[in-house]
């Protein structure tokens, strides 16, 4: 009976300080192994939310053709890592700008024009667009997002 009272009062005992210490460094350390993938996955989710906004603009730009039935544009500024919104007419001031969020930027995109300056015009008769291609879209992690605009149709879909 005396044994039994000495191996609850052991157990009750709890953890002590220094087994408490060793615990929190082996948390610490896995923790401080898993941030790289932590970062990454957020920059994912970043890379993300910029394809649908990119994707969202270039269906708000053939809306805009239907609906004013005048012809806009989307144009890419490959080097500057921005877009905006215009009618085809140079002289107009841009209906929107968008800056793509630092640590995301336009790798490459096969849509008409050239250098660093790359656009999609839509035809304010039918919406469609006059030529299609692919938005690729980056980060610093190697995650990538393409936007696709697809021929005859002029549908946008995020890849």
């Amino acid at each position: 009976m005396e044994n039994s009272d000495k191996y609850l009062l052991y157990i009750s005992k709890g953890t002590s300080l220094v087994e408490m210490i060793v615990l929190l460094c082996i948390i610490s350390i896995l923790l401080g192994a898993s941030m790289p993938s932590i970062k990454a996955l957020g920059s994912g989710l970043i890379l993300h939310m910029q394809a649908v906004q990119l994707a969202q603009d270039i269906r708000y730009t053939q809306h805009l053709a239907l609906t004013h039935r005048e012809k806009y544009k989307l144009v890419l500024y490959v080097d500057e890592n921005s877009y905006n919104i215009r009618l085809q007419s140079p002289i107009k001031s841009p209906i929107k700008k968008v800056e793509l969020c630092e640590g995301v930027y336009i790798r490459y995109s096969t849509l008409a024009g050239s250098g660093d300056y790359r656009y999609i015009e839509f035809n304010y008769k039918t919406g469609l667009p006059g030529r299609t291609g692919t938005i690729y879209l980056a980060d610093h992690y190697g995650n990538t997002k393409n936007i696709v605009i697809m021929p005859t149709t002029g549908r946008v879909r995020i890849q």
